[in-house]
């Protein structure tokens, strides 16, 4: 696929679609929404079992901005924010969305790029921001999702919390839960599926997983948010001026549980840069007396 974060610059807005788009191959379909001059995730098909997840009309992106008088931390969303009338593109299977002119005052604002294509059954996700600041720097940058419970179905999530941890109705049992990657979560998937085998597979894909990301989890009682947010290097500087999230954040289909959503997991893992070595166990530039180190 052509769209690697160089082609981000070659993405022609000039084309600016009048119907939302929609994003379809033989496995998935997305569906785009858009209402009040902002543009949502509004549906995903898995077309092999033509089971639809719905999600809820919420920004689609969070900026977590550093406030340089006071040290402190401020959430901005399209939600809180006065932007101009978000609109679409649709260009060689890439749908380029757009957020201009987000005013926080006359002295801080930013524009917000984010593009979406489709990989067998996944719609892979790409964001990026160009601030204007004086008085912010960027902080953290991200995706938000927010998944529309099924109330005909139960709902689980797992979390990649140190060995991880399975959540029965993660709407109504799970408020404001962070957990940092790497220091905490132990893989950055946390697959979502309800009791029909359908499933959602959320996930970064940062090949060496090295990078700092705050995933947060909350439930609203009708729906279920997760957020991936990117910790933007030099934090503290106000004059960068674009910043693009360096890997995909992916949204897919699947059907199973946590454990079909690990083998996928799996797969690509293994085939990334931090495991391209192979197992610690077989790796000759390892020292034995470290593979034999008592962790308990």
């Amino acid at each position: 696929m052509f769209l690697l974060v160089s082609s981000f610059l070659l993405f022609s807005f000039g084309l600016v679609s009048s119907q939302v788009p929609i994003l379809e191959n033989d496995n998935i379909r997305v569906n785009f929404a858009e209402s009040d001059g902002d543009i949502f995730l509004g549906s995903i098909t898995n077309l092999e079992t033509d089971y639809t997840f719905d999600f809820e009309q919420k920004s689609a992106w969070e900026f977590v901005l550093i406030n340089l008088n006071t040290l402190q931390e401020e959430i901005f969303t399209a939600d809180n924010l006065n932007c101009d009338p978000a609109d679409f593109a649709l260009n060689n299977g890439v749908v380029g969305m757009r957020w201009n002119n987000c005013v926080i005052d006359v002295n801080n604002k930013f524009n917000v790029r984010m593009y979406v294509y489709l990989e067998g059954a996944l719609s892979k996700w790409r964001l990026q921001v160009m601030p204007t600041l004086q008085n912010y720097s960027l902080g953290r940058i991200g995706n938000s999702i927010h998944i529309s419970k099924d109330t005909n179905l139960d709902s689980f999530v797992a979390l990649p919390t140190a060995a991880g941890l399975l959540v029965n109705s993660p709407e109504t049992t799970l408020q404001d839960y962070p957990v940092w990657h790497p220091q905490q979560a132990a893989v950055q998937m946390s697959p979502y599926w309800v009791s029909n085998g359908n499933g959602l597979y959320i996930t970064p894909l940062d090949e060496e997983s090295t990078l700092i990301k705050q995933h947060d989890y909350d439930g609203h009682g009708t729906y279920f948010t997760v957020k991936r947010l990117y910790s933007v290097p030099n934090s503290l500087d106000p004059g960068i001026i674009s910043t693009t999230v360096p890997y995909d954040f992916v949204i897919g289909v699947y059907e199973g549980d946590w454990y079909d959503a690990s083998k996928l997991y799996r797969n690509w893992a293994e085939g990334t840069k931090i495991l391209e070595k192979g197992r610690t166990e077989t790796r000759t530039d390892i020292p034995q007396w470290w593979k034999e180190v008592d962790l308990s």
